[in-house]
């Protein structure tokens, strides 16, 4: 719920998040204080809402994020440097997933690790080719696994992704407690 005068965020507001370990190759879910592993989950992205722009995860802090004006236009990076030297802030995403059979309902998907961008970029290819005939609708998206990458910072695994179908995305209401269909769907969103 939103307050009545500007519409800032309340503290039940904030949705619960899908983390990926690149490292591990696992999916965790956070969600009332608590972190459990994912595995393989199938879910609704809502790409019509994905944010990206520089992101900024420090230890013990809130994530701390300047968002590009839009997927075409970037925003400066802030000049903000690590211990290493090198820029603090990292170019990253943010997208709602919905599943109520693996999530609960709605979460917060985002990441700055590269090895994630290029598969999110490559699922969001995807989603583009197949938009225009799916109209109202948003992709179904299974994770089937995960790929080794090495890299010069080591091994990294990359989800393995892919658009299994199409269905309406549903509207939430901030603390989800009612999520209801926006629309009829060609594949119902309780399945998943």
């Amino acid at each position: 719920m939103t307050n009545q005068g500007l519409g800032f965020a309340t503290a039940g507001d904030f949705l619960p998040y899908l983390s990926f370990n690149a490292k591990a190759g696992k999916f965790f879910l956070s969600k009332d204080k608590v972190q459990t592993e994912v595995i393989n989950p199938t879910f609704v992205v809502a790409f019509d809402k994905i944010k990206t722009g520089w992101m900024h995860f420090a230890t013990g802090q809130a994530p701390q994020y300047v968002w590009h004006p839009s997927l075409q236009q970037k925003a400066p990076r802030p000049e903000l440097l690590g211990a290493d030297g090198n820029p603090a802030y990292k170019e990253g995403f943010k997208v709602e997933l919905f599943s109520q059979a693996n999530f609960g309902g709605a979460v917060e998907f985002s990441s700055s690790s590269q090895i994630v961008r290029d598969a999110l970029n490559d699922l969001y290819v995807s989603y583009l080719s197949g938009v225009a005939a799916n109209p109202g609708l948003m992709p179904v998206v299974t994770i089937t696994g995960t790929t080794p990458v090495k890299g010069k910072h080591g091994t990294n695994f990359k989800p393995i992704w892919s658009i299994i179908k199409w269905a309406a995305y549903p509207a939430t209401v901030a603390n989800q407690s009612a999520p209801v269909a926006a629309e009829p769907v060609k594949a119902a969103v309780s399945e998943f």
